[in-house]
């Protein structure tokens, strides 16, 4: 099970786990984190989140997530 952080501000959807990601081209983004510093993306895809609420079960699914090994 893969813990996702929620961030209304961010630029981006970012994933530290490879596996995750399927539809996977390569990208090459330079993001801006909250501590000034700078990350590079290699890799874009999407992603499949489950997600639950109560007793609800959904699905999600999130495009345009950059793979970035050092968030």
């Amino acid at each position: 099970t893969a813990e996702w952080i929620l961030d209304s501000g961010a630029t981006h959807h970012l994933c530290t786990d490879r596996n995750l990601l399927f539809g996977v081209e390569p990208a090459k983004l330079t993001i801006k984190v909250a501590n000034s510093k700078t990350i590079v993306a290699s890799l874009k895809g999407s992603c499949l989140l489950q997600i639950t609420v109560g007793v609800i079960k959904r699905s999600i699914q999130l495009t345009n997530v950059y793979y970035c090994e050092q968030v």
